[in-house]
């Protein structure tokens, strides 16, 4: 049930072998020219190896090889010293976004919402973390490479375009987890952000593109001879918040990022600061009455039709938007992003 594993007589020296495949199939009911194509994609194929040395400190490395590419998801190590202080360092996910600090074998959709599109993804640093009040309160503060929105640190191979680095915090309560009331238990809300000074080069920009759930790319900053860059400071904010109880499950969270630019323009040059905002609410019901959780959750019988058992079956709903500063389309052939090949808004039920 857990999975295969070797492991010393003590138990404090453990080797686990696992592995995640997700293969999906993406149609378009639409058919225009700049529509992703329909298409079978092996979106992720991750062997994991993890394991324990010593009873304290643990590892886990992660390579990937769906989508035609070859990446490292993931490679760091965790030294557990106590329940209020566990150090990381290596290559692992930022500690901001809620939907984005799910695993990708827990999230109910098959691409994440809006809000991660906005959230650094996997970074390279150093963290410290933990568990205070008795589980109660979680927190985080990472220092790292920084990546642009929604992107990874393999976006720059790994390594940092420039000597500046990114700070992360994140601060996450469950004020109930010890409650009477089974129906408190499940509720948890927090707050989590960023903060960088970073000037972007023509060679990298220091800036994102924003696509759509069926990975069609709607918003982009202007490229060429004159790109918009980075020019400053970056903030991140992001409210987050779950609740679950018995079948049913409610997540929710805001991101919003605020991010100086600049450009060379004939009159000479443009400077601003533009805020995109996303957000999303997500609703979860089991059928087969499981009990709905943020991190995993386990059928209540096998999907087996020679036994006659279906497994677990669950509704989902969700409703997400996008918004980017109007800032970004003023000043005519002067602006920040090209309003005839770039949207303000997206939005998805």
């Amino acid at each position: 049930e857990k999975g295969f594993s070797l492991q010393s007589a003590d138990g404090r020296n453990q080797l686990k072998l696992r592995g995640v495949l997700h293969v999906d199939g993406r149609v378009l009911a639409s058919d225009g020219p700049d529509d992703p194509v329909d298409t079978w994609q092996a979106t992720r194929v991750r062997p994991i190896i993890e394991g324990t040395l010593g009873g304290i400190y643990d590892f886990r490395f992660t390579p990937d090889f769906g989508q035609g590419r070859t990446v490292i998801q993931h490679a760091y190590v965790v030294g557990r010293f106590r329940p209020g202080v566990q150090v990381t360092a290596g290559k692992f996910k930022s500690p901001v976004g809620l939907e984005r600090l799910q695993s990708a074998n827990d999230i109910r959709f098959v691409t994440r919402g809006f809000p991660t599109s906005l959230a650094p993804n996997r970074d390279l640093g150093i963290q410290v973390g933990g568990n205070l009040l008795e589980g109660r309160l979680s927190y985080a503060v990472a220092w790292l490479n920084g990546s642009n929105d929604g992107a990874s640190s393999e976006t720059f191979t790994d390594s940092d375009a420039n000597d500046d680095k990114e700070w992360a915090l994140r601060l996450f309560a469950h004020p109930f987890a010890e409650s009477e009331s089974f129906a408190l238990r499940g509720l948890g809300f927090g707050l989590a952000g960023t903060y960088t000074d970073q000037d972007g080069t023509s060679a990298q920009a220091l800036l994102p593109a924003y696509r759509t759930p069926a990975q069609a790319t709607f918003f982009r900053y202007r490229a060429g001879t004159t790109p918009t860059l980075a020019s400053g400071e970056r903030t991140r904010l992001a409210p987050q918040f779950y609740y679950y109880v018995g079948p049913l499950g409610l997540l929710g969270e805001y991101t919003e990022v605020s991010q100086d630019v600049a450009r060379i323009v004939g009159t000479g040059s443009r400077a601003a600061t533009l805020d995109t905002t996303a957000w999303q609410l997500a609703a979860s019901w089991f059928l087969t009455g499981e009990e709905a959780a943020y991190r995993g959750f386990k059928p209540a019988s096998v999907f087996s039709p020679e036994k006659g058992t279906w497994g677990a079956f669950e509704l989902v709903g969700r409703y997400h938007e996008l918004t980017v500063d109007d800032a970004a389309f003023t000043g005519g052939a002067d602006s920040f992003a090209d309003p005839n090949s770039s949207a303000r808004k997206a939005s998805a039920w």
